[in-house]
């Protein structure tokens, strides 16, 4: 099942907040927009998307319960996530996070 969450991001925590984002997920491109709001101001938004395709495997938390009966464990493949920052001209940021569980 997809996920989606939205998060506003704390201004005095948005530096760090990007910095370990960078560190744990991949840049992949960064677009431009604008756009009118509801009292006809021109607002411009940078979207950032950041994209991590793990291709290791894991073990299901539950394989205890296959080994009491003998069975062999499960390994799963993880999920993609990816993330988008959304940045107001404004200084407003939020993420955007996208799952898969």
């Amino acid at each position: 099942m997809g996920t989606i969450n939205l998060y506003r991001i704390d201004e005095e925590k948005q530096g760090l907040f990007l910095q370990e984002l960078a560190q744990k997920m991949e840049l992949r491109d960064t677009i431009f927009l604008e756009s009118e709001n509801e009292t006809g101001m021109v607002e411009n938004f940078g979207l950032t998307l950041y994209l991590s395709r793990p291709g290791e495997n894991k073990e299901i938390a539950w394989n205890w319960v296959l080994e009491e009966f003998h069975e062999q464990s499960i390994e799963i493949s993880t999920a993609p996530k990816g993330i988008i920052i959304v940045e107001k001209d404004d200084g407003i940021t939020y993420a955007v996070t996208f799952g898969h569980s």
